[in-house]
């Protein structure tokens, strides 16, 4: 089994019982469903993923993206799907190991870990107090912008 958590998948601008919808997906449950597949009967498009695991084509195709981002998973191509027809991407398990140098040709590419990661299955995040607020409005002299680009900075640094 992978780690395969991250942050439930909904924008900024979705409404809430979209938000509340990502939440309650068992993400690390269909990734890990996927990663199996493709583990076990090479690669393969969405589609045929969806009918190896009985997981919805739709669920399936929401969670390549992040699998890639994570290293878990590479585009493998373009095959002709077998219900349409049409070419469809065909997803590999791993990460991709070969990628273009300036000269045009393959160099193989660091391998990512895709073991278990120290996560936990929530982002902890300990809240600013207020005298921590006021030091980085004075830092920046009140210029929202600045606050704005040091606040996010100080909320990366808690997270991660």
């Amino acid at each position: 089994m992978y780690d395969t958590t991250e942050i439930p998948q909904a924008r900024s601008t979705d409404p809430l019982t979209s938000k509340l919808a990502a939440a309650r997906v068992n993400s690390g449950y269909v990734r890990n469903m996927i990663l199996h597949c493709l583990q076990m009967n090479g690669p393969s498009n969405v589609w045929r993923i969806s009918q190896f695991t009985g997981i919805k084509e739709t669920t399936v195709s929401s969670q390549m993206k992040p699998l890639l981002r994570l290293g878990l998973v590479h585009e493998a191509g373009m095959r002709p799907s077998e219900e349409t027809g049409r070419d469809r991407i065909v997803w590999a398990f791993g990460p991709d190991t070969t990628i273009l140098n300036p000269s045009g040709e393959h160099t193989p590419m660091p391998q990512v870990k895709t073991g278990p990661r120290k996560t936990s299955d929530k982002v902890q995040f300990k809240p600013f107090t207020w005298p921590e607020i006021q030091k980085l409005i004075q830092d920046t002299g009140a210029e929202p912008e600045h606050f704005t680009e040091l606040l996010n900075a100080a909320v990366l640094d808690r997270i991660f």
